[in-house]
């Protein structure tokens, strides 16, 4: 039997279960609610019911959306490319009134054969800011089924690839090709520092004290800002990027990639050097492993990653086991 609400706006919210189906719609009177109700009961029953015909779908939600919310937040970019994976998916066609636990299962059953618990944890997350927003916002008579649902966990799917140096000779070989030189730069910065790639194209010649031999991020992921250490060979690389004319003083970013020309170039070097596995992420993981391996504690390494709890960097710390065997052999001889 259909149920009836009075909304805040003044409409009336008419919701159907039905023999399986959910379905809800709002109408600017009670009279128009029932009539409407009734008629979608009566195709229910005679299984002559069409959705289709009955509202938005998960489709129409996330390009809206995507125009009046995603461009307003700092990962637009990394949320532009998750839409885009949604609405490839059979889910966007499902129509928002009827979207619950039962597709958000199946959605992410799906995504798990194909991709990263991580990522298909971060799809559900963004459909679930989708639907309370559509809730809150354009007070649309939906639910959100995420929360009714478990959600992937990494377990032993964690992604723990390291970059060997052979690899890397083999990404800076192959950039030696390009014209632009950022690139190879790029590479070099975040393997030796563990900066995230937006936080590399961000950098301003402002933000380098190379007395100090520290570089401020400014533009963070945890918006707050960050002083990271740098190695003797990235103030060199950087000081060779400096103008000829050591009088002025270089200013603005020192970098003239966007994220999206940057990842292009990337896919294109790494199928290149037969390399297809390797992800840019994969330098800053290589980068945070090795300060565990030079004997840094947590609390260091935090301080230049920028990782905000131990459990995150616990994921980073798949530690070289001869490298440890080393390590603990040279701590005996002290003894």
């Amino acid at each position: 039997m259909a149920s009836f609400k009075h909304l805040p706006s003044g409409k009336w919210s008419a919701r159907i279960r039905r023999r399986g189906h959910y379905v809800s719609r709002s109408f600017s009177t009670k009279g128009a609610a029932q009539r409407w109700a009734r008629r979608v009961e009566d195709e229910i029953d005679a299984d002559e019911y069409d959705g289709k015909r009955e509202g938005e779908t998960i489709g129409d939600l996330l390009k809206k959306y995507h125009a009046e919310v995603t461009h307003t937040k700092k990962g637009a970019a990394r949320e532009s490319r998750r839409i885009d994976q949604l609405l490839a998916h059979s889910v966007s066609q499902h129509l928002a009134a009827e979207f619950g636990p039962r597709h958000a299962r199946e959605y992410r059953d799906s995504r798990l054969k194909e991709v990263s618990a991580s990522t298909v944890k971060k799809e559900l997350h963004l459909l679930s800011a989708l639907m309370k927003h559509a809730i809150r916002e354009w007070e649309m008579d939906v639910r959100n089924p995420i929360p009714d649902i478990r959600m992937p966990t990494a377990g032993s799917n964690g992604r723990d690839r390291r970059v060997s140096w052979k690899e890397l000779r083999k990404l800076l070989e192959a950039a030696k090709s390009y014209k632009n030189r950022d690139f190879g730069d790029i590479v070099r910065i975040a393997y030796l520092t563990g900066m995230r790639q937006a936080e590399i194209l961000s950098l301003a010649w402002e933000d380098i004290d190379f007395d100090r031999a520290i570089a401020v991020l400014r533009d963070t992921k945890n918006s707050e800002q960050r002083i990271v250490p740098l190695d003797h060979r990235v103030i060199r690389l950087l000081g060779r990027r400096k103008p000829a004319d050591r009088r002025k003083k270089p200013k603005g970013r020192i970098f003239s990639y966007q994220s999206d020309g940057l990842r292009t170039v990337w896919h294109r070097i790494t199928r290149e050097i037969g390399i297809t596995d390797l992800r840019f992420h994969d330098l800053r993981h290589e980068a945070t492993s090795r300060f565990f391996e030079m004997g840094l504690s947590p609390l260091e390494v935090s301080s230049i990653t920028g990782h905000k709890t131990l459990g995150m960097l616990r994921r980073y710390t798949h530690l070289d086991a001869a490298a440890l065997a080393t390590k603990i052999a040279q701590t005996r001889k002290k003894r």
